[in-house]
């Protein structure tokens, strides 16, 4: 017998701090890597696949940041699908080993992410630390909060044009995609519908009412009849809107007050670039018409202020 041969088999001493290390780096250092397809932009998109088993098997690495370039600078919508909050892929602890891991050991973990501004989120994965040895890390990071909400206030009136004549109604929300991802913005700052989510509230819709006393009289709401996400010829799928406070499952809708948009990242199926322009058109048909409204709203850096950066916490511990 050779000696030595069988000393340390399945006894040998693991580093936990050096594994617990390596695994923050992945999570705050890298966006992650997935398979490419029709529905996503990139290979970085992991949070933007599909909800279904062959779609979650193509995502082949995790990570939170926000872009390679952007170290310590998290992104939301990644930290929301990798703690499965609100639910959404639920992953098992297989899957997670298996995309920060990258080993048949069957490490056991609990990472999780604070960030602190206005109020604290709290994300965790895992199971309960042990007084056993482990490995643990804690870096400080910046978490890239969602575009802030882009209000189109119609009692001012440089959101939109009156057009008194009779018949069908546009307005349209312009967003010039060669400005919003302009290479120059730190991904940090960047305001990117194709990878973080878009709401636009148009208010005060009451202004923009037909109120000639003529038959029908003076209009108390108007008929929104569709509302499309377009790239030139190329008409994407829109969730519902919510209009005067209320979700509107399908239209027509009458509308008094405000109608109120969500635009997901998913809803562009990956086909947008750096050169597109995307169009968001409300249409509106009365006869007579009830609303006077028309023209378009710029969605640039102007309108819409850059997502917020909160401060926060990614603590790791393996055993």
């Amino acid at each position: 017998m050779i000696p030595g041969i069988t000393t340390g088999i399945g006894s040998q001493s693991i580093d936990y701090n050096a594994v617990a290390y390596r695994t923050g780096v992945i999570l705050v250092e890298d966006p992650g890597y997935c398979a490419i397809d029709d529905d996503i932009r990139d290979r970085t998109c992991w949070e933007q696949k599909k909800n279904t088993d062959s779609k979650k098997a193509e995502i082949q690495r995790f990570g939170l940041a926000v872009s390679s370039v952007s170290c310590n600078i998290l992104s939301i919508s990644k930290i929301e699908r990798f703690f499965n909050e609100p639910e959404y892929y639920n992953f098992t602890p297989s899957e997670y080993r298996d995309r920060l891991f990258f080993t048949d050991i069957p490490y056991h973990y609990n990472i999780s992410v604070k960030s602190v501004g206005a109020g604290i989120d709290y994300y965790s994965v895992g199971g309960p630390v042990p007084e056993c040895e482990y490995g643990y890390i804690r870096r400080l990071v910046k978490v890239k909060e969602y575009i802030p909400t882009a209000t189109i206030d119609l009692t001012i009136s440089d959101n939109w044009d009156e057009d008194p004549d009779s018949g069908l109604k546009t307005y349209t929300v312009a967003m010039n995609f060669s400005t919003l991802l302009d290479k120059s913005i730190n991904p940090a700052y960047r305001i990117d519908p194709s990878s973080e989510t878009v709401t636009i509230d148009m208010t005060n819709f009451a202004e923009t009412l037909n109120k000639s006393s003529s038959p029908p009289g003076p209009a108390t709401h108007a008929n929104l009849t569709k509302i499309e996400l377009r790239r030139g010829g190329i008409l994407f799928d829109l969730d519902p809107a919510a209009i005067d406070g209320n979700n509107a499952p399908s239209l027509p809708q009458n509308v008094a007050s405000n109608i109120s948009l969500i635009v997901e990242p998913e809803d562009y199926h990956g086909k947008i670039t750096s050169l597109d322009q995307i169009e968001i058109i409300y249409t509106f048909d009365d006869s007579p018409s009830r609303t006077n409204i028309s023209g378009t709203f710029n969605y640039n850096y102007s309108t819409v202020s850059p997502p917020q950066l909160k401060d926060g916490v990614v603590e790791v511990t393996v055993w």
